[in-house]
């Protein structure tokens, strides 16, 4: 995995970066600090998740909200297997 001069993960392209956003809000939730967006960065060319975001509407659409749910089933799920 690579790393921006920002110190940020990079992520290959939007889609990567917006499975990993789903990956961590299902499994730490939405508290203060933690992601709530991406953005293309202009330093590196790749995608970052970031707590400041202006582009924040999507994370809130019936959609997103479904698959945050259903990764957060699936880590229970895997929480019981353990």
């Amino acid at each position: 995995m690579r790393n921006c001069s920002s110190g940020k993960v990079c992520h290959d392209n939007r889609t990567i970066a917006e499975e990993e956003l789903v990956r961590v809000l299902a499994k730490y939730g939405e508290r203060a600090g933690s992601p709530n967006g991406i953005y293309l960065c202009e330093i590196c060319g790749f995608y970052h998740l970031t707590s400041s975001s202006r582009e924040t509407g999507y994370i809130h659409t019936p959609e997103f909200r479904e698959r945050i749910r259903r990764a957060a089933l699936e880590n229970d799920w895997d929480d019981r297997w353990k």
